[in-house]
């Protein structure tokens, strides 16, 4: 009877299998085998393989270099740059994929997959010598590149810091872009939509934009992710670019602000830009460097920020900045610091009460995370946020909360009727280090009733606003 049904039927129960299952379903017959293939070589992840990233790679071109057809079943992979550990256990360089077990046509077969990326003569010569040769993972992974270019949708590389070289990545994607085609089938690359690069932990090199740039070039990338780039090189020009990509995630890198704001230049409609952890870049710095970004105003709907430890709330500065020309911007996500700056002690300024923040700090025994009865956001403070934010906004999170925002919530809501008409969801998110019980044990800090923020929830509701409280960054 099973072996009746239809394969799309097959097909449709083999996808509700655990993919960790799969390899056993598909021993079980050749027909399952075959449907199987489709599924199992969809999404290559090497950094899960059970015997490492380096074993799981050498398998992986092993099996592509046999069976290229399986190639063309792959829509999401995953690679580990294989890296050469120092004396000092730092990674300064990539390894070497060993070819030597393979097959004894090997080389002959390499020459015929190599000709089909139709680059210069010179090219494929040192090309295919350079896989033979050491220190050889540029063009193994380039190689590797080229066989699941057809299909491939999304591309994640590990410890791509580790390469100093990316010779012929740069060449292979930047012959894509403008190639029509390769013989009869579709432009390589053409369904490449995510790219994300990873310097890697242990890895001392640097991973600079310029490094980056090819995959930008690629007309099909709509989302980017670079974890850890550091460059400083204000000379960055990203003027004669026309990137096409339309979100752009950065997160933990360390650049300054003229730097960044060439690079960002280069993208002509970015409608989501990501700045996670950013170093080197003072709030105020950083603010200048975006709204210096003329292509921002009229394209940009989302803006993230998450660097909720660059200072801490006794003496952040307070933050300058005005979003009202983003006319398309829609969603915002800011850390309380990089919004408001630092606490305001109650009466302080009535008062002329002089006494030195780290004064109380000493006196009540407290880290910086938990502010003292009497502190919070003035209402000047809070008009003045309110009021750099653009009136096309709709959805406005503040993340990092101190137990003071819970106050500033109805505040916030009451300028939708003047410079936030647009205005429907407000979240506050409240972190462990915020909120609740300390993690040193200490007692509980200040939050309204539940009573009496299901009244805030109804007042805002009646604003035509959905207020949000979260306890932690996972639920927002």
């Amino acid at each position: 009877m099973a072996n009746k049904l239809a394969n799309e039927l097959w097909i449709a129960i083999i996808r509700l299998v655990p993919r960790s299952d799969l390899p056993e379903v598909s021993r079980v017959s050749k027909r399952l085998h075959a449907l199987t293939e489709s599924i199992l070589y969809s999404e290559i992840d090497t950094t899960k393989h059970k015997d490492g990233p380096d074993a799981a790679l050498a398998l992986l071109y092993r099996t592509i270099v046999s069976r290229p057809d399986l190639a063309l079943h792959v829509k999401h992979v995953t690679l580990s740059v294989m890296t050469k550990v120092g004396a000092t256990q730092s990674v300064r360089e990539s390894g070497t994929l060993d070819t030597s077990s393979l097959a004894p046509n090997y080389e002959e077969l390499l020459q015929g997959y190599l000709a089909e990326s139709m680059l210069s003569q010179d090219v494929l010569e040192d090309w295919h010598a350079t896989i033979l040769s050491e220190r050889n993972w540029d063009a193994v992974a380039a190689f590797i590149l080229l066989m699941v270019s057809e299909n491939v949708e999304s591309l994640t590389m590990d410890n791509y810091g580790a390469m100093s070289r990316h010779y012929f990545i740069n060449i292979l994607l930047s012959h894509a872009q403008h190639a029509h085609a390769l013989t009869e089938s579709r432009r390589p690359f053409s369904q490449l939509q995510e790219v994300a690069l990873n310097r890697g932990a242990s890895i001392v090199n640097f991973m600079r934009f310029r490094s980056i740039r090819p995959y930008l070039t690629l007309g099909s990338v709509a989302k980017f992710t670079g974890h850890d780039i550091a460059d400083a090189n204000t000379m960055f020009d990203a003027g004669s670019d026309s990137w096409t990509t339309e979100s752009i995630a950065l997160i933990n890198c360390t650049v300054n602000a003229p730097t960044l704001k060439n690079f960002l230049c280069g993208f002509q409609a970015l409608k989501s830009f990501e700045w996670v952890n950013g170093k080197f870049i003072p709030n105020a710095e950083f603010y200048n460097a975006i709204q210096g970004v003329p292509k921002f105003k009229s394209h940009l709907e989302k803006l993230i920020i998450s660097n909720p430890h660059q200072g801490n709330i006794w003496n952040a500065s307070v933050p300058a900045f005005d979003l009202t020309d983003f006319a398309a911007l829609k969603t915002f996500v800011v850390p309380s610091l990089t919004a408001l700056g630092p606490l305001t002690r109650e009466n302080a300024a009535s008062n002329n009460d002089n006494t030195d923040m780290g004064d109380v700090e000493d006196m009540l025994d407290m880290d910086d995370a938990i502010e003292p009865p009497g502190f919070f956001y003035s209402a000047s403070r809070i008009n003045d946020f309110t009021a750099a934010l653009p009136p096309a906004l709709e959805s406005l999170k503040i993340t990092a909360c101190s137990s003071s925002m819970y106050d500033c919530a109805l505040r916030i809501v009451s300028t939708k009727c003047k410079t936030l008409s647009n205005l429907k969801q407000l979240t506050l998110v409240f972190t462990d280090e915020r909120t609740g019980t300390a993690r040193n044990s200490r007692k509980k800090r200040y939050a309204p009733s539940k009573g009496r923020l299901a009244e805030y929830k109804m007042i805002a509701k009646k604003n035509g606003v959905e207020l949000k409280f979260l306890e932690s960054v996972e639920q927002a």
